[in-house]
C-alpha cells in the first residue's frame, strides 16, 4: 500500500510536530523569510488525521531547549533550523528530532549559490522528512478537509458555489512579467475579501463575504475549493471582513462587520474549530478593520456606531460623522470579550475605514494614507498635516451606510465606505509601495447616491520625492474591484496581491464574482 505510514499513524494518535522559527544569519534583516519557511514546511508536512504541525513563535537557542519546549507542548517531534546567507550564497541546516528518544531522525544540510535556493532547500527538507520519518511521499499542499457549512443550509444557500472551472481557466504563469492567477466564477456578488491561515494548516486561505454569508476558500493551481460557508442571521447585512490571529492559537479569526435589519451594528467574530467556522462573539457594536502596526504586528482596530434615528439640522458632513461614535481604538481579547485598548490619534473626520498607517514615503516616518470623501488619496504626516493629495481618484466602493437626509427628495443619503489602502514591498526592491484599487465610475461621481462602475484595476504607486507616481497597474477588468488583500500565497516570504472582482449589481446583471492573485 502506498500510504501504509499514514494509515498506521491514523490508527493511533497523530504525530505532532512543533515547528520553530529558523535562526537566520545574514548581513541584513531577513527575518521576514521565516514566515515563508514555516508556511511551506507546515503545508508540506501536514497530513489529515496523521500529522499535525504547530508553529512556535519564538526561536530557541539550541536543540535541547527545543526538546524541553516540545515535551511541555505535547509534541512528538520538534523541527529546528538555521539559515545562513552571505552575499548570494545560502546554506540551510535543519534537524527533525524525536522528542521521546531525543535523537534526530533527519539531519539536513544543503547549500546554494543563489538566495532563491532557500525555497528548493525547504522543499527538499520536507520531502526527506516525509520519506524518512512518516514513510510517505509528500504532497504539494495539505489534504483538503471535507467542505461543511456553519449550520444546516437549504439548497438555495450555496449562492457562491463555484461554476465548473472550464468557465474561468486560470491564467498560466508567465516566465516574465506578472504572475496572474484567476479563480473559477462564483455565483454571487462578493463585497469583501481577506486572507490568512484560517484553519491552522500553515497555508494561506481566502475568506470572502457577500451580503449574507462568509465563505472560506483554499486556492489551488486550478481553482478555488470552498472549505466552509457561514450564513449570517436573517436580515443582517455583511459589509466587511478582516482576518488576524489575535489569540495566538495558530488560526486567524474572521472579524465580520455586519448591520442588523434595524440599522444597529451586529458584528461578529468567527474561528475555525477543526471542521467549520464557529461564532466566538456576536452582536458587537463595532466596525472592524485590521491594519499593521509599525512593528509589522497585525492589529484589530474598531469604532462604534452612532445614533441615526432621525435627521439632524446639521450639515451633511456632520450627519455622515454620526455614523461613527467615539474614537478609533485598538481592540484586544480579555478572556472571551473584545475590549477597547489604546486610542489612535487621528485627524478630525477620519474613521476606522479611512486609513492605514505605515512608512509609505520610505523616509522612516509612520504616516497615514487613505481616501478623502472624493476618493482622492491623501497622505497625512506624523505632525497631522496633509502632505499630499492625489490629483485623480482611486478606490471606489459599492458598500455604503445610510443616514437620514432631511431632504424632501430622499429619506436617506449614503456614505460609501472607502476601499483598503495597502503599504508593502511587493516586488522585493526594498522600497514600500502603495497598492490600491482604481474603479471607474460611469456616473462620473455626478450622482451622490448612486454609483455604477464600468471597469476596475489594481494599481501600485511609489513616492517620487514630491508626488506619488504609478509603478505598475494590472489589466482592467470589465466589472469592478470589490476588495483587496495582501498575503504570501506561494511561501516565498513576499506578499502578493489578491482582489475580488464583482458585477456592479445592475438590474439586468447576473450576480457573479471571481478572485485574482497578482504577483508583479
Amino acid at each position: 500500500m502506498l500510504f501504509t505510514g499514514i494509515s498506521a499513524a491514523a490508527d493511533a494518535a497523530p504525530s505532532k510536530v512543533l515547528l520553530f522559527p529558523f535562526t537566520i544569519h545574514a548581513e541584513k534583516d531577513l527575518s521576514f523569510l521565516n514566515n515563508g519557511i514555516q508556511s511551506m514546511l507546515a503545508a508540506r508536512l501536514t497530513r489529515q488525521g496523521a500529522v499535525e504541525v504547530t508553529r512556535y513563535n519564538q526561536p530557541v537557542a539550541d536543540e535541547a531547549e527545543a526538546l524541553r519546549i516540545g515535551a511541555a507542548q505535547g509534541a512528538t517531534h520538534v523541527l529546528t533550523g538555521t539559515l545562513t546567507v552571505f552575499g548570494n550564497s545560502v546554506s540551510t541546516d535543519a534537524a527533525m528530532i524525536d522528542v521521546q528518544g531525543g535523537q534526530a531522525q533527519v539531519r539536513f544540510s544543503e547549500s546554494g549559490a543563489e538566495s532563491g535556493d532557500v525555497i528548493r532547500h525547504v522543499d527538499q527538507l520536507a520531502r526527506q522528512i516525509n520519506q524518512d520519518v512518516f514513510a510517505v511521499a509528500p504532497k504539494a499542499v495539505a489534504a483538503s478537509p471535507a467542505v461543511q457549512t456553519a449550520k444546516p443550509q437549504p439548497a438555495t444557500v450555496a449562492a457562491a458555489t463555484a461554476v465548473p472551472a472550464k468557465t474561468a481557466t486560470p491564467s498560466p504563469e508567465p516566465t516574465e512579467g506578472p504572475q496572474i492567477w484567476k479563480s473559477n466564477l462564483l455565483n454571487t456578488s462578493l463585497r469583501g475579501l481577506t486572507a490568512g491561515d484560517i484553519n491552522g494548516d500553515g497555508a494561506v486561505e481566502l475568506a470572502a463575504i457577500d451580503t449574507g454569508a462568509v465563505y472560506v476558500y483554499r486556492r489551488t493551481a486550478e481553482d478555488l475549493t470552498q472549505l466552509s460557508i457561514y450564513k449570517a442571521d436573517r436580515g443582517d447585512e455583511l459589509i466587511g471582513v478582516d482576518a488576524a490571529d489575535l489569540n495566538a492559537n495558530g488560526k486567524a479569526e474572521l472579524y465580520v462587520t455586519a448591520l442588523a435589519g434595524d440599522g444597529r451594528l451586529a458584528s461578529f467574530v468567527l474561528e475555525w474549530d477543526g471542521s467549520l467556522l464557529r461564532n466566538m462573539a456576536r452582536d458587537l457594536n463595532w466596525y472592524f478593520r485590521v491594519i499593521d502596526d509599525p512593528a509589522g504586528r497585525r492589529v484589530l482596530i474598531g469604532q462604534q456606531r452612532g445614533s441615526l434615528a432621525t435627521a439632524s439640522a446639521a450639515s451633511e458632513l456632520e450627519d455622515q460623522n454620526r455614523l461613527f461614535r467615539g474614537d478609533v481604538v485598538e481592540l484586544t481579547w480579555r478572556g472571551d470579550q473584545l475590549q477597547p485598548d489604546a486610542k489612535l490619534a487621528l485627524p478630525q473626520g477620519m474613521n476606522v475605514f479611512s486609513f492605514t498607517r505605515a512608512e509609505a514615503l520610505n523616509d522612516g516616518r509612520q504616516v497615514l494614507v487613505g481616501f478623502d470623501d472624493n476618493n482622492h488619496l491623501v497622505v497625512i504626516g506624523d505632525t497631522g498635516r496633509r502632505e499630499y493629495k492625489s490629483p485623480e481618484s482611486f478606490g471606489g466602493s459599492l458598500n455604503y451606510l445610510e443616514y437620514p437626509s432631511g431632504s424632501q427628495f430622499s429619506a436617506n443619503d449614503r456614505y460609501y465606505l472607502p476601499l483598503r489602502v495597502h503599504v508593502a514591498d511587493l516586488d522585493g526592491d526594498g522600497v514600500n509601495d502603495i497598492v490600491v484599487a482604481r474603479n471607474k465610475d460611469q456616473t462620473r461621481s455626478l450622482l451622490s447616491r448612486y454609483r455604477n462602475f464600468g471597469s476596475g484595476q489594481l494599481v501600485c504607486l511609489e513616492w517620487a520625492k514630491i508626488a506619488l507616481k504609478e509603478k505598475w497597474a494590472s489589466e482592467s477588468v470589465a466589472d469592478f474591484v470589490a476588495d483587496t488583500a495582501l498575503a504570501d500565497f506561494d511561501g516565498d516570504g513576499r506578499p502578493e496581491a489578491a482582489f475580488a472582482v464583482s458585477s456592479s449589481g445592475g438590474l439586468l446583471e447576473k450576480a457573479q464574482s471571481y478572485i485574482v492573485t497578482y504577483k508583479p
